[in-house]
């Protein structure tokens, strides 16, 4: 089945960078056109799972919101060269502009998995089990959110408090969106379990996936820094972000194909769609 190949995408995307910096030697350039690569992809992949759902549908909002956050990050890198910061562009003196694209590009992200959640429930479906077992799941989902970025903030927060404000604030933002967006949207997978065998675990497992290597990539980030930004942990952060961004395509791939597949999605399980 078509399905099962996606997983292969992040995984391709990831192999390519790392092959990339093993013959031609890692460097700015190869990190911009990686992470520009990817983040295209999935903006491309997240409009096309939108196109898929009609007008005020909630997965069509869900899914746009999803591609406008990670098309933000690609406008920066495109507009700022190889040469600027890892994501939004510092311009000298206004450290405000930072501030404020990033609470945007994290607001997209956190809109989006309420959306999704929202769908969830207009559609009638709820996590299985007793409400001590559905409270156990959310749970583990916060906890295991909090368990990747409570250490990543803390290091933030010591930023902010000696005297880095221009770089500490916007990554506490980013980290406290990652935690958000994640809570909101794994317990969505563990819903799609119980259509074993359909194709709608396909879209919410790789958008959990892809909620989770956000978070990842706060973990990692941090060890890059505290490790001088350069060599193997650099290479492990750009790896990560590639397949973040493209299991957030793949995620978006694959609910294209359940809405405008065949019989063999719609016989699966209900569209979670507010319709």
């Amino acid at each position: 089945m078509r399905y099962r190949l996606l997983p292969l995408l992040p995984l391709a995307g990831a192999a390519a960078v790392v092959a990339a910096a093993v013959l031609g030697g890692a460097g700015p350039r190869l990190w911009w056109t990686s992470e520009v690569s990817a983040q295209l992809a999935s903006v491309a992949c997240c409009l096309a799972a939108a196109a898929a759902f009609g007008r005020g549908d909630y997965m069509l909002r869900a899914w746009t919101l999803t591609a406008l956050g990670n098309l933000l990050p690609a406008l920066n890198r495109l507009t700022a060269g190889p040469d600027a910061s890892w994501w939004l562009a510092r311009i000298a003196g206004r450290p405000w502009l930072d501030l404020a694209l990033s609470t945007l590009v994290n607001g997209f992200s956190i809109a989006g998995a309420l959306y999704f959640v929202g769908a969830f429930w207009r559609s009638g479906l709820s996590l299985p089990g007793s409400r001590g077992r559905q409270a156990a799941v959310i749970g583990g989902a916060i906890g295991v959110a909090l368990l990747l970025g409570a250490p990543v903030l803390y290091f933030s927060v010591q930023d902010v408090l000696g005297g880095g404000l221009a770089e500490g604030i916007p990554e506490a933002i980013g980290i406290l969106g990652d935690v958000v967006a994640f809570s909101l949207v794994a317990p969505l997978f563990r819903i799609a379990l119980e259509f074993r065998g359909g194709v709608l675990q396909w879209p919410w497992g790789l958008l959990a996936a892809s909620n989770l290597g956000w978070l990842t990539y706060d973990v990692v980030a941090l060890v890059s820094r505290r490790a001088g930004s350069a060599g193997p942990a650099r290479l492990a952060c750009e790896v990560v972000v590639v397949m973040t961004y493209l299991c957030a395509g793949a995620a978006g791939l694959a609910h294209r194909w359940a809405i405008s597949g065949s019989g063999e999605a719609r016989s699966a399980a209900p569209a979670p769609s507010a319709g």
